[in-house]
């Protein structure tokens, strides 16, 4: 980080940790109350000099106070904390919160694939209850992710779990603004960004209503297939609709239209029955017949680790 040592709205910047299509999130200290944070800052204006006052669109003003808000109204642990929205004297807009030390979803995976002791499946499983239960949080805020995955969920230190970046989340009932932005969290490091044409999301984790575009039909239902989307990557070793060489993110939006992805038996003849048929229920390609909350996905994740009948 090329500021690293300057100052930004009274904290001292000492790393840069994600990088995404509207924001930068910064790793700060709070000399203060002696406390190492997060802040959050437009792209562009993380540096010091003349890139401080990079003027700034209106809309990316309004979807970054909206991301702040957003996270701001989910009080609960598996959402980070935001502390402060505010300016600097750089007139700078910046919001600070929660510096969550551990990995993403994404590197999890990897070391489960790698044959980790540490990270066994019912470990993996054990945190993707907790994400259901984040999202049926939301949900009950009247609030949709609308971009989970793997590199948007942190474990951190100490089992916590956190459902990150909702930068992209929409509130039920209001308006759709224009959106044209990447999302960014704490350590986000994906390729694959959110937005092609009218389909808001990231390609491989979207159901078909999302790919189509139809952002008037996204519900709590759309949040359940991404997670389902998830538990497919678990359980096959890779993405939906992945192949080699990698796919753009249109191509995938093709494939997610036309059809479901290659069968989970089909690339793991080993998976547990009973989370294919988790997996294969959360992302039916009709809504109506999908887990109609993230709370029954949830309960059926809990019934595989106590061995007992999943509803699925």
């Amino acid at each position: 980080l090329s500021a690293k040592g300057q100052r930004l709205g009274g904290y001292l910047l000492e790393d840069q940790v994600g990088r995404g299509g509207m924001g930068v999130v910064l790793r700060v200290h709070d000399q203060r109350l002696q406390r190492t944070i997060a802040l959050k800052v437009i792209r562009g204006q993380e540096g010091s000099g003349s890139s401080t006052r990079r003027t700034v669109d209106a809309g990316t003003l309004q979807r970054f106070v909206r991301e702040a808000q957003i996270t701001g109204r989910l009080d609960h642990p598996g959402v980070v904390p935001i502390h402060e929205l505010a300016k600097d004297e750089n007139d700078r807009l910046y919001f600070t919160m929660k510096y969550v030390e551990g990995h993403t979803l994404k590197d999890v995976l990897q070391k489960h694939r790698n044959g980790s002791e540490e990270w066994t499946l019912s470990r993996i499983i054990d945190a993707m209850i907790r994400v259901c239960e984040t999202l049926a949080f939301a949900h009950s805020r009247e609030v949709i992710h609308r971009d989970l995955k793997p590199s948007n969920v942190m474990v951190g230190k100490f089992g916590e779990v956190y459902v990150m970046d909702w930068g992209l989340a929409k509130v039920l009932g209001e308006a759709e603004s224009e959106i044209n932005t990447a999302g960014d969290h704490q350590s986000d490091s994906s390729s694959y960004k959110t937005m092609y044409g009218a389909a808001i999301g990231t390609p491989f984790y979207m159901p078909p209503e999302q790919a189509a575009g139809k952002l008037d039909q996204l519900d709590c239902r759309t949040d359940v297939y991404a997670a389902g989307a998830i538990l497919y990557e678990i359980l096959t070793g890779q993405r939906p609709y992945w192949r080699d060489p990698a796919p753009t993110g249109m191509s995938v939006i093709k494939m997610v239209l036309e059809g479901p992805p290659k069968g989970i038996r089909e690339l793991n003849r080993k998976a547990a029955p009973e989370l294919v048929a988790i997996a294969q229920k959360a992302m039916n390609r009709n809504m109506a017949d999908r887990y109609q909350s993230a709370a029954d996905l949830a309960e059926d994740l809990r019934a595989f680790l106590s061995q007992k009948i999943v509803s699925a």
